[in-house]
């Protein structure tokens, strides 16, 4: 601490007020304790702002456990106007609003949704129980199961049917004994017939012309 900012006896300092108005400081200052001699442009803001007996009669209308906070609160002020002729604290205030404004949004966004999630959450457990079973899905390839075929002889035709959509997917001609095939269906294209003997076939293959 300075050697003016030190009490006591005839060889107590000035306190900065007394400082910059050049006169002796009382022993009673009540600006003492608050505008120390080592902080002479502190007081000068207050000074100019206020004034030196406005201040000086402020502080001693305030409790003594309030006067500190209130030199303090009264040197920013001032140092603020000083800085901003024009708004002062109002805009530094103004300032921060604008900065916590955005944050202060979000917040509430975040708060409604966190509120929405148990009742979302409830509905769909909800819905969940009210569905029904889920059903085996019907396999749609087009492969036909493989037929095996029982029996003697050659030139049998079979007709195959699709199991699952009940539509006629080929007729083939089975050649030897217990062979299995398997037969994909082709969409669009009808299977063809087995030709029939014309009526005046003979035997030996010959059709009779006219006589």
């Amino acid at each position: 601490m300075h050697e003016e900012d030190q009490g006591g006896g005839s060889n107590r300092g000035r306190c900065a007020a007394c400082k910059y108005l050049r006169r002796q400081c009382a022993p009673d200052c009540v600006l003492t304790p608050y505008f120390l001699a080592s902080q002479p442009h502190r007081y000068a803001a207050v000074l100019r702002v206020f004034g030196a007996s406005k201040v000086a009669r402020f502080l001693e209308s305030l409790p003594v456990d309030e006067r500190a906070q209130a030199a303090e609160t009264m040197a920013m002020e001032a140092q603020w106007r000083v800085e901003d002729p024009v708004y002062g604290c109002a805009g530094i205030i103004s300032q921060l609003q604008e900065e916590i404004q955005p944050t202060q949004c979000e917040l509430a966004r975040t708060r409604a949704q966190l509120a929405i999630v148990p009742v979302h959450g409830a509905q769909l457990q909800g819905s969940t129980a009210a569905l029904p079973p889920p059903q085996p899905q019907r396999d749609e390839g087009h492969r036909v199961p493989v037929a095996q075929m029982q029996g003697q002889g050659q030139g049998k035709a079979v007709s195959l049917l699709d199991p699952d959509d009940g539509h006629r997917v080929a007729v083939a001609q089975m050649q030897g004994q217990g062979e299995a095939v398997s037969l994909l269906d082709r969409p669009g294209r009808r299977p063809s017939r087995p030709r029939r003997a014309k009526a005046g076939a003979g035997r030996g293959g010959d059709v009779a012309g006219p006589g």
